[in-house]
């Protein structure tokens, strides 16, 4: 009986050490999330998803950031920033149609449809734009379940429908 006393002991103590230090989010990517939102952090839910990529959820908002890096630098390099992924997305967007519409990127005004598609306007023109990224397999079976991040250099705007 001894025996299996000390077993579950270690078998909680692992738990609660792994819940508490492996579930660790990154202050910076935290605080970002939390402004942005208008909410307390202690009332936002994060979930990181890899880590570059931190979720939150609260204040009735959904807010996503990515940590950028200089080419050349490493995730634990202090130049690395936490980024908003749509003010990313935005910066992309208009660079994007900027070129379409040959106008300057200035002078658009963007309308997210929603998380994939948004809208654009300006110099006269408007159009829609669809967001996408490329699949990434984890094998060479192109059958093999994917994932497809929300935000990585590789991903791009498509023009879907212009006007």
């Amino acid at each position: 009986m001894p025996a299996t006393k000390s077993y579950l002991g270690l078998l909680l103590l692992a738990l609660t050490l792994f819940g508490l230090g492996c579930a660790s989010v990154p202050k910076g990517a935290k605080t970002l999330i939390s402004r942005n939102a208008n909410c307390p952090e202690k009332e936002m839910r994060f979930k990181e998803y890899s880590e570059h990529i931190v979720n939150g959820d609260g204040c009735g908002q959904r807010i996503q950031v990515v940590l950028t890096c200089p080419y050349g630098e490493t995730q634990y390099s202090k130049k690395c920033v936490w980024r908003l992924v749509n003010d990313l997305k935005e910066q992309r967007l208009k660079a994007r149609a900027s070129l379409d519409f040959k106008c300057d990127a200035a002078s658009l005004y963007i309308k997210p449809a929603d998380a994939l598609s948004w809208g654009i306007e300006g110099c006269g023109q408007s159009a829609t734009y669809l967001w996408h990224c490329p699949t990434r397999t984890s094998g060479s079976d192109i059958s093999v379940s994917s994932y497809t991040p929300s935000y990585s250099d590789e991903c791009t705007w498509v023009m879907n429908s212009a006007r």
